[in-house]
Parts: structure tokens; sequence; C-alpha cells
């Protein structure tokens, strides 16, 4: 559960982010579309952080965010009935939030969401 400035509640505990600690300890969720661009961004991400997992549920990537289960969490594609709840979730629990007309990123902090356009602004170029 989620109100706008109440915080996020996932079963009935409160939601937090991780706390950041270093980029070589981080794990990111992405979706998982069939987009061939998709792993050439996780290939070169692949040595700077810990962990990539692959998730096709948009909600469930955005609340292990807002649990603190993962460092950050990558939308390929923004439609917006898969981003506002989740959004809204990850705001609320603290989260670092960066959206624009290719991805929307959720992080636990500004060290990850930079890496992460960096890397995926290298493969998807806004036409």
């Amino acid at each position: 559960e989620t109100i706008k400035g109440n915080g996020t509640f996932i079963n009935g505990e409160k939601g937090t982010i991780k706390k950041f600690d270093v980029l070589k300890k981080t794990m990111v969720s992405f979706n998982t579309k069939k987009n061939l661009k998709l792993y050439e961004v996780l290939l070169n991400i692949g040595d700077k952080i810990s962990r990539v997992r692959l998730f096709g549920c948009p909600c469930y990537g955005f609340m292990l965010v807002a649990k603190g289960c993962i460092d950050a969490y990558v939308l390929i594609g923004n439609k917006k009935y898969d981003i506002e709840p989740g959004l809204l979730a990850c705001k609320e629990a603290g989260a670092i939030c960066y959206q624009d007309n290719i991805c929307t990123i959720v992080a636990n902090s500004d060290e990850i969401v930079e890496l992460l356009k960096k890397e995926i602004y290298k493969v998807f170029k806004e036409d």
C-alpha cells in the first residue's frame, strides 16, 4: 500500500530502500522484454556491479527496490500503466527516480542512476 506523502507499506512493513554501499556490491534488475539491445547494456555493466537480475514484471521490480531487496530497477520503454504505481512506491520508500522517453530507473543512489544512464545511452539513443 502506498499513499502519497505517507510512505510505502509492503505486507504491513514500511518500505525502505537498501543503503548504498559500493558500486561493486550493487544488484540491478532489468525488465526482460525481448530486446537484443538490452543484452548489450548488460554486458557493458557486468564488470562494474555485483549482480544483474532479469524480471518480466515491472511491478515486482519496483517493489524489490522499495522493500530494499535490490539496489536498482531499470525499465526500458515507458508505458504509464507499468510505471506510475511502482514509481510512487519507490519515491515514498526514498528511492532516487529518473525517467525519460527511453527508460525509467529507480535506485538507492545517484551513482547507480548515473552509471545506468551512461550505459543505456551508449546503446539506446533517442531519435
